[in-house]
Formats: C-alpha cells, structure tokens, sequence
C-alpha cells in the first residue's frame, strides 16, 4: 500500500477552492478533503501542506509556511489566513507586539509550543479548549445557497454562545476534541454536533449572550490593526468606575457587574465568572490594578459591557484618554515655543 506522501505525489492539488463568506482556514481545508473524496486525514494534510504530519488545528493551526504553492495563490498568504480566517486576531489587542508576533511565527512554525500559554488560555479560567460550533440556521441556508454547511468564524471565537445573526444557541462538535480519540476533518452536520446542556436562556439572558458576542466579534475585528497600553485601559476602567460609583459605594457597584456576570456563569466557557458581590469586587480589582500579563480576551469584554455596553464605546473612551495623557505635553511644547 502506498504511503500519503506517495499518494501525494501521484495526486497532485490541481483545485483551489474558494473562500466562503466568513469561513474558517479548517472549514476550506475540510471542504477540499471532501472534495477530493481522500480516504484519510494524512493524505489530505500531504496535498494541502506538502507534509503528512497533521498539524492543522481547528482554533490554531500551524506549519502554515509549507503550505502548498497552490494554495497560498488562492486562499493567501500565512498571515492573511491567520488574521482573516482563524480566531488568533481576537487576542491581539490586549497582547503586546512580542506576544503578538511570536503567536503569528508559532502558527507559521512546526511547533506551536507555549502559544496558549502566552495569550491567557492556559491561566485566565475560561479554558484552553475551543470546541467547533455551528447555528442550525445558518447550516440550513448554507446549504441552500453553497450547497454545503461549513464552519463559520464568528461561531469559533471563544465566549460566542448565541449565533449573532439567527440569535440561536450554537451546538457544538463532538469531533477532534481531547476525549474523542482522533483528528478528523469535518463540516457541520447534525449527527457530529450536540445541543448545549445548559438550559435556553430567558430572553435578558440571551440578550445579554447577544451583546457579549457581539463584543468578541466587534474585538476580533480590531485585532490587526489595533492595540491597547494596558496603563491606558487601566485608567479607562478606573475612570468609567468613578462614574458608575457616583455616591454608591464599591460593594454596590460589584454587584451590578454580578448581575450581570451570573446571566453568563452557567454557560460554558463562562462558568468562571463571579456570581457574588464579593466575587465581582475581585474581579474588578484584577482589571484595574497595575497591568499584567497573560489576560484572557474575555476579562476585558465582561468588562467592556458592564461599563460601556460595546466596543465601539469603549474605543471612544480609550481615545478620549490617550488625548488627555499627550494634551499636557502638547501644551508645554507650546509654551517652549512662544517664550
């Protein structure tokens, strides 16, 4: 029997297909297997990579530099599909540019290595694991439109419970996870994914699941272009604090963010999220201390609608402060100036 990399070689990747609107990079793949009817896993990684060693993850895959010829002319460059077509770019803005590059070169690289580590996934309590997730509507018009259901990338960012279009809880994979044995390309079908345990959320609740994906996607959006100082959004937070206090003391403005994070707490990846006053006050006191590393995503998108309700919001806010800090230096230039 021959090896993959013959097999390879024999049946050369002479079709690209295409993207799909807001496809995943292990959505195409997974379509290109399919479409090339390959027998096994490996045969696929041979023709899209060049190599029979499977490293292509379906939250961060890596070894993308050997990323077939072919396929870099249609679908992009590494960097294109890192930053348009993987959940990587939604941990960007609250990462620094070292953290940032070394992320990009670990998925171009054989090795992802501490990657996980590196952007709050291993320390931050919402879980290192990304389950793949799809919406049952958007799998019925897919179908109806393509022809085929795939997997789309506002339903893999971590934190995303409700489809942000259909307002539907997203089922999730029961394929390529740690307890399911083996690695397999895959596209949304209703036999691989299972109904949340979780019970339906009343209709506050799931408004708030709404805005909070909105907020990750918004987040996601910004991730190649846009970075925040950490000192700055720590003032940021501090300052909307003094606001929301206005007489209040701490312990009641704690429990408005626990209100609010106990609508999340029972959802998975969110089940971390106080559920007391207590709890909320720690929480806050985490965000607005003096910086630190290693800070999950999700942190600061509880954060960001409790204080602000969205993104944009807050880039107003986080705008408004970083004139506030150059205002003083501007004003002594132009009293050098004039004396």
């Amino acid at each position: 029997m021959d090896s993959p990399s013959v097999g390879y070689q024999n049946h050369p990747l002479n079709v690209a297909l295409h993207w799909l609107e807001d496809e995943t990079f292990f959505s195409l793949c997974s379509r290109q297997h399919f479409f090339y009817g390959d027998m096994t896993p490996v045969m696929t990684s041979a023709r899209l990579m060049n190599s029979t060693a499977l490293k292509i993850k379906h939250d961060f895959p890596y070894n993308l530099d050997t990323l077939n010829e072919r396929l870099v002319s249609a679908w992009g460059s590494p960097e294109t599909i890192i930053c348009k077509h993987t959940i990587l770019p939604m941990f960007f803005p609250f990462q620094s540019e070292a953290n940032i590059n070394a992320a990009v070169l670990a998925m171009r690289s054989s090795k992802l290595g501490s990657i996980k580590y590196c952007l709050g996934l291993v320390t931050g309590r919402f879980g290192a694991e990304h389950p793949l997730k799809a919406c049952r509507v958007c799998m019925t018009s897919d179908a109806a439109a393509h022809g085929v259901s795939y997997w789309h990338l506002i339903h893999q960012y971590p934190g995303v419970i409700v489809c942000p279009i259909h307002h539907q809880m997203l089922m999730e994979c029961h394929h390529n996870r740690r307890w399911s044995a083996r690695f397999r390309w895959s596209l949304p079908s209703k036999d691989m994914l299972i109904d949340r345990l979780e019970i339906a959320p009343e209709p506050g609740t799931q408004n708030v699941l709404i805005q909070l994906a909105t907020a990750i996607i918004d987040l996601a959006a910004l991730g190649s272009y846009r970075r925040f100082d950490p000192k700055t959004v720590q003032a940021v937070y501090r300052n909307a604090l003094s606001l929301c206090r206005s007489g209040r003391n701490m312990k009641t403005v704690a429990a408005s963010l626990s209100h609010l994070t106990s609508q999340l707490q029972s959802y998975h990846p969110l089940t971390s999220l106080p559920t007391t006053a207590e709890g909320a006050a720690s929480f806050i006191e985490q965000l607005i201390r003096s910086p630190r590393g290693h800070c999950h995503p999700l942190k600061h998108l509880i954060m960001i609608i409790w204080l602000f309700g969205d993104v944009d919001s807050f880039v107003e806010a986080y705008e408004h402060q970083e004139a506030m800090v150059d205002q003083p230096s501007s004003i002594a230039a132009e009293n050098n100036s004039g004396a």
